[in-house]
């Protein structure tokens, strides 16, 4: 470690991550940057306050030189290490490598993308608990990794907090890990992942491989700007998958991404305003909100903590016209939108989501947004989750156990799938568009679905929030199926016709609506 103006930063190769080490040999063979813009970047990467740029340059040298005086660790290989009880090796003792692994290990040097290092450790190793033909058939010699993964995060040198999600084992419907006799084999003609955003590049990447159609209902994960995370995007939402376009796409095989309540319902409803409604569209505002609440309970959100918390406290983004995608402070842009049917007035505020990545990509829109309808109760709770650091998801030692704040605040919480009987109230999920109509006049519409949770429970048995959510990539299917939609790649919502998917919406039960808007400001 050193010291720069007060900050103690990793050097050495025994205390850099994987994410650090790529980094900083990324911003070292970034030709834009001259020697001084490279080591000052470095700097702020590493966490050295911005002051560093106004000191004296004979100071600045002398940290530029203590930074880079770090000891090279020894050359000793590793050859094992153990990871949640099983143990990994690097195939046998002399290291043998077969001619199909050493190919693959030399396509993903060639292609160097971000990742690659946990990628060809993930052909280096195996589990010695497996049989050679089970390891081939569980096909742990290339793993889906995840950008977030132990292994990502793992110093690069040590045997030391290594990779437990890297081995990821393909599509597999299992009882246990551990006991390769429960393992039960499928093939499936399409995946749905509904489960928790920070696995989806695991399954993504997994049916991939397999070549196996793919939908979800919320898109791979985001990670800030390194220096700029409120006025500059970093990896948005969706790009790790949209980056895989030209694998899907030459398998032909279809990766829909984004297709639950928002994003899904909200980009047909974009789709449908330009399609039948606009000539030009000004602005395009998605718009969520709701009056529900959990008797018993003074604060229970309706669904994941987590969640919420990955998606109203990262930078929002934005995209407009000219300018195309940027970040902003959360909870900008507050206004109190009235929502239908009787849910009323709620304080709504920028937020990161995925609509505003897909929408521009095939609707022309000057700005698009995604506002959620927090309210001011809600909006002071997040905002004090994150003043005490309850939203960080790196560990800290509590009483000599690693425990993640925001998976402690998680597990705190009462379980939203228990609460739906519980639950009184309505949600919303919408679309505002501004423009110009078919004719050149101004015109403004919200379009938007409503459920009532004492009608989805009586119905169904689940809360509105999870039926609003699981009834879209039932009904994208069923175009799939019939032939009306046709994917191939990695697509969004919106790159279909919106008509037949909105004639199906009422089919299962439940209603869309358009509710004229207050045209004033917009010019023709």
């Amino acid at each position: 470690m050193v010291e720069i103006l007060g900050k103690e930063i990793a050097n050495e190769m025994n205390e850099l991550t994987i994410q650090q080490f790529e980094e900083i040999t990324d911003i070292h063979a970034n030709e834009k940057l001259d020697v001084i813009e490279k080591h000052l970047a470095v700097f702020k990467f590493m966490g050295v306050p911005d002051d560093i740029e106004e000191i004296d340059f004979e100071v600045f040298k002398e940290y530029v030189d203590k930074f880079n005086r770090a000891k090279m660790p020894s050359s000793e290989l590793l050859k094992r290490f153990e990871v949640d009880g099983y143990t990994y090796q690097a195939y046998d003792e002399d290291f043998k490598l077969t001619a199909k692994d050493t190919k693959l290990i030399e396509k993903i040097l060639g292609n160097k993308h971000k990742g690659y290092i946990s990628e060809v450790l993930a052909v280096l190793f195996k589990r010695t608990d497996l049989s050679k033909t089970e390891q081939s058939i569980k096909s742990i010699r290339f793993a889906a990794h995840r950008w977030e993964s132990d292994f990502y995060e793992m110093s690069y040198f040590k045997n030391k907090n290594s990779p437990s999600v890297l081995f990821w084992d393909r599509i597999w419907a299992m009882e246990s890990f551990k006991n390769f006799d429960k393992v039960l084999i499928v093939d499936p003609d399409v995946v749905i992942n509904a489960v928790d955003p920070r696995f989806v590049m695991p399954i993504f990447l997994a049916c991939e491989i397999e070549n196996t159609n793919y939908i979800d209902m919320a898109m791979s994960l985001s990670r800030k700007h390194p220096h700029y995370p409120y006025t500059e995007t970093g990896v948005k939402l969706g790009d790790e998958q949209f980056a895989r376009d030209f694998n899907w796409d030459e398998r032909k095989i279809f990766a829909l991404i984004g297709m639950g309540v928002e994003p899904g319902m909200s980009d047909v409803f974009a789709k449908y305003a330009s399609e039948h409604l606009f000539s030009r569209i000004d602005s395009c505002t998605i718009l969520d909100g709701s009056n529900l609440r959990v008797e018993g309970f003074d604060f229970a959100p309706s669904f994941s903590i987590w969640t919420t918390i990955e998606e109203c406290l990262n930078p929002p983004i934005v995209w407009e016209d000219g300018r195309g995608w940027y970040t902003t402070t959360p909870f900008s842009e507050l206004e109190i939108f009235d929502f239908p049917e009787g849910i009323g007035p709620v304080e709504c505020v920028n937020v990161e989501h995925e609509e505003v990545i897909l929408i521009p990509q095939k609707i022309d829109a000057k700005k698009v947004n995604f506002k959620y309808g927090l309210g001011a109760e809600f909006i002071t709770i997040l905002k004090t989750i994150n003043m005490l650091g309850m939203d960080r998801k790196e560990t800290v030692e509590v009483q000599g156990v690693s425990v993640s704040p925001r998976d402690l605040l998680t597990a705190s919480l009462p379980d939203p799938g228990t609460l739906g009987e519980r639950m009184r109230g309505k949600t919303c999920a919408g679309t505002l568009v501004k423009g110009l109509d078919k004719q050149g006049n101004p015109k403004a519409v919200y379009i938007y679905n409503v459920v009532d949770n004492a009608w989805s429970m009586k119905e169904f048995g689940d809360q509105a929030v999870v039926w609003q959510t699981a009834i879209n990539p039932v009904i994208a299917l069923e175009l799939i199926h019939n032939g009306t939609w046709k994917p191939q790649g990695v697509n969004g919502p919106e790159w279909f016709e919106s008509k037949p998917y909105l004639d199906l919406l009422e089919e299962y039960g439940t209603s869309w609506h358009i509710r004229d808007e207050d045209v004033s400001g917009i010019l023709k």
